[in-house]
């Protein structure tokens, strides 16, 4: 498996098309595409022709459900089951729950394989994607177990962003604002400028992974820095955890922005 630090970035309007001939310039043996019931539907079509790729992908149900023990193991076989070695592609292509799920057994499958992320969702673009770590819940623990492991790409592509429903931008744009509070005062002061609804601007989204990005760099084991990205989540997950064990899930970005209020 080829060393990384950083991931490639392709972002704007070309970035699938860029990362497609990416993939086909590196020497994969093959390549695999891990995507949940709505990404396979809303998604993955236009996944397919912007980036030229031909590959029947992996399909796990939607929801925070999927990060657990049996899917993962379930997953672990798919790939053996297709023959996938050391040196095949998994591309990650949907939200945080996915990102989260992938990257963990694209690092655990034969001691690791190289993958990639194409976050789906406003929140996957500028945070759940970005970072290097992987997880899945044990229980209702969120990502309870985990590993630091760097995608060796990452895709922003504002296309997918048309497909998100209201509530997904208001919980993604929770993510946003956070980077603007902790790192960019005047991304922060642009921000205040906006509604916050809708769909933000390619800049606005890439201004805010690349605030992640420059923190993880410098401090990509959250020994120091990285842990001002925490800021809402300590208790943004007791919130999560809470609304979870009651059966009324919150979405994540809605329970940061709690977290940041308290």
């Amino acid at each position: 498996m080829m060393a990384i630090d950083q991931p490639q970035l392709f972002s704007g309007s070309t970035a699938l098309s860029d990362f497609g001939d990416w993939v086909r310039k590196n020497s994969f043996s093959g390549v695999e595409v891990l995507v949940d019931e709505h990404t396979h539907h809303w998604c993955f079509p236009r996944f397919r022709q912007l980036a030229g790729l031909t590959v029947e992908p992996v399909v796990v149900p939607a929801g925070e459900g999927s990060k657990s023990v049996p899917v993962l193991a379930g997953l672990w076989q798919a790939l053996l089951d297709r023959q996938a070695d050391r040196q095949t592609l998994l591309i990650n292509l949907g939200g945080g729950m996915i990102t989260d799920l992938g990257g963990f057994v694209a690092s655990t499958y034969k001691r690791g394989i190289p993958f990639a992320h194409v976050p789906t969702s406003l929140l996957g673009q500028v945070d759940a994607a970005i970072g290097h770590k992987t997880g899945i819940d044990v229980g209702e623990v969120k990502n309870s177990v985990g590993t630091f492991m760097p995608p060796h790409a990452l895709v922003l592509d504002a296309g997918f962003l048309e497909t998100l429903p209201s509530e997904e931008l208001r919980s993604g744009m929770a993510e946003v604002l956070k980077h603007g509070l902790i790192r960019d005062a005047t991304f922060w002061k642009e921000l205040a400028g906006t509604d916050g609804i809708g769909i933000p601007d390619a800049a606005i989204v890439q201004r805010a992974a690349r605030i992640k990005m420059e923190i993880v760099e410098i401090d990509p084991r959250e020994k120091g820095l990285r842990k001002i990205l925490n800021f809402g989540h300590s208790l943004g997950h007791a919130v999560e955890s809470e609304a979870m064990m009651a059966g009324a899930p919150v979405r994540h970005g809605d329970a940061v922005a709690a977290g940041m209020l308290m």
